[in-house]
This record gives C-alpha cells, structure tokens and sequence, in this order.
C-alpha cells in the first residue's frame, strides 16, 4: 500500500525526508526494531542511515534501536475517516505485542483489519484514556468530560 507520509512535530529527521524514510521502513517485511535497524545497516547510501549515530564509541545497539524507534513513531498518515470529510492525522505504525517475539510497527490501517491488532490498540487506548483520567481528575474544569469519557469507556469494555 502507498502511503503519504508526514512527519510528527520533534521528528529526529528532516522534513524533507520523511517520504523516503516511511517508504523504507514500509519495505521491510518483518518490521522489528532490531530488523530495520539490520536493513539501515545494510544501505549506508539511504538518508535514514545518516540519521543513525555509528559511531561505537557513543552509541550502543540499545542506543540505535531507540533511535528507530523514535523515527519510527514520529511517522505519520492523513486519512480520511468514513462518513467524515475532515481529514486526521495520525500514526502510520503501531506497536504490535506477539507472543514469544519481538514487537512488530504494524501500519496503523491494516493493523485495524486484524482482529487481534486491533483489540490491542483499542485496549492500549482504553488504558491510555484511564490514565489521563487519573492524571486530570481533580480539576474541576474537567469534570463534565471526565464523566463523559468514564460512560464512554464503560460502553467500550
């Protein structure tokens, strides 16, 4: 699938450049930290190599991976929601947990086709809504939309 992608404001990477970055990390099939990683490392020639810090003396492999990730989770995708004529912006990949393997960045839109991608991003925004409603419930400003969200949630479960 062919996708425009968009950077995220902090993006660790030039604007300019985002296309070519998506559409890299979008080629590899089995999309791992450790697995991009080993396919930046394999094209030194490609703009996202530059992006990655070599240098052994001041980067370890731990230090590497997250710095995919940061690319990775700085992509993103305007698309159009159904029945809705304003477009969003919002993540291309999404984290995938796989049993007894490393976590796979899943295309956000094709992730929400799969059954069980989909009940994990559902389920991790469920947690993020609880969690924001912890962190703000004691502002009185946020009352009426907290009891809001919390009804929300409850139809949600």
């Amino acid at each position: 699938m062919n996708y425009k992608y968009e950077c995220r404001f902090g993006a660790p990477f030039k604007k300019k450049h985002t296309q070519q970055i998506g559409e890299f990390i979008s080629s590899i099939k089995d999309r791992t930290t450790e697995n991009i990683l080993t396919e930046i490392r394999k094209h030194p020639k490609h703009i996202i190599f530059s992006y990655i810090n070599w240098k052994d003396k001041m980067a370890a492999q731990q230090h590497r991976l997250q710095q995919v990730r940061n690319i990775v989770n700085h992509l993103e995708i305007t698309i159009k929601r159904v029945g809705n004529s304003e477009p969003i912006r919002t993540s291309v990949f999404v984290s995938i947990k796989n049993e007894n393997e490393p976590n796979t960045y899943e295309h956000l839109p094709e992730a929400m086709k799969q059954p069980d991608q989909r009940a994990q991003i559902i389920n991790r925004a469920k947690t993020e809504m609880d969690n924001w409603i912890s962190r703000y419930q004691q502002y009185i400003e946020f009352s009426k939309f907290i009891i809001d969200l919390k009804q929300l949630i409850k139809k949600i479960h």
